[in-house]
């Protein structure tokens, strides 16, 4: 089974690769899952700022539930699909109460070098994102 946590990036990396690949141009493609609560696509005919707008109200939503976030991006080259590291993470977040799993992609509609894939595992407490890096981060997982 492959490695499905093995990309952790800080919280400021995240939101500067987000406002870049938001800011990159209206040519993209863009939707956000938070699991089991709401999926948000952007239509072709939605601005990119208003979808900017709706991403940051649905991750203050999560925050103020789950401040403590393990951000994951996916890497083209060596990773499993978006949904197959979500269905993982789903599944190995169930073991703490109130966590949150966010999928977030921008993709350009041509092959973009701004394209963004995200999986955001939000906790209550850092003992939580602690646990669960120790745990997951970097290891083979069975499912």
């Amino acid at each position: 089974m492959a490695v499905f946590f093995r990309t952790f990036i800080d919280e400021n990396t995240a939101f500067a690769r987000l406002e870049r690949a938001l800011s990159h141009g209206p040519a993209f493609d863009g939707y956000l899952d938070i699991h089991g609560e709401l999926t948000l696509s952007r239509p072709r005919d939605m601005s990119a700022d208003t979808f900017r707008q709706h991403i940051a109200d649905e991750l203050r939503s999560v925050w103020e539930k789950a401040p403590v976030w393990a951000i994951y991006e996916r890497n083209e080259k060596h990773d499993l699909s978006a949904s197959e590291i979500t269905a993982a993470a789903v599944q190995l977040s169930a073991n703490y109460e109130g966590a949150f799993v966010i999928t977030l992609s921008i993709l350009g509609r041509d092959h973009s070098p701004h394209d963004l894939e995200l999986t955001f595992i939000c906790f209550r407490q850092e003992a939580e994102r602690r646990n669960f890096r120790a745990r997951y981060e970097g290891k083979f997982i069975s499912r």
